[in-house]
């Protein structure tokens, strides 16, 4: 899935096994082939997360998503637009 996934964009749950033990756990409660919906997500150096709207409380790891709706271009420039506001936002 696309890590810079905006709030509402969607997503489906298709790789269950993928990521670490305490992923795959996590992700049980997905149902395999279902579209989510975006709520958030985290963009770490090793790893990045989502919380999806369905689970307010809870962080899946991007490896179990594809993208649903979203294109190519549009990825490509949620990409620029968040690392040119992580560099403004570097001290």
């Amino acid at each position: 899935m696309n890590i810079f996934a905006g709030h509402n964009d969607l997503v489906r749950f298709e790789y269950p096994l993928n990521g670490r033990d305490c992923d795959i756990e996590t992700a049980k409660c997905l149902e395999l082939h279902k579209v989510y919906a975006v709520s958030k997500t985290y963009v770490g150096r090793h790893t990045s997360s989502v919380v999806l709207r369905e689970f307010p409380d809870k962080q899946f790891n991007t490896v179990h998503f594809d993208d649903h709706s979203i294109d190519e271009a549009e990825a490509e420039l949620r990409a620029k637009d968040y690392y040119n506001k992580t560099i403004a936002e570097s001290p």
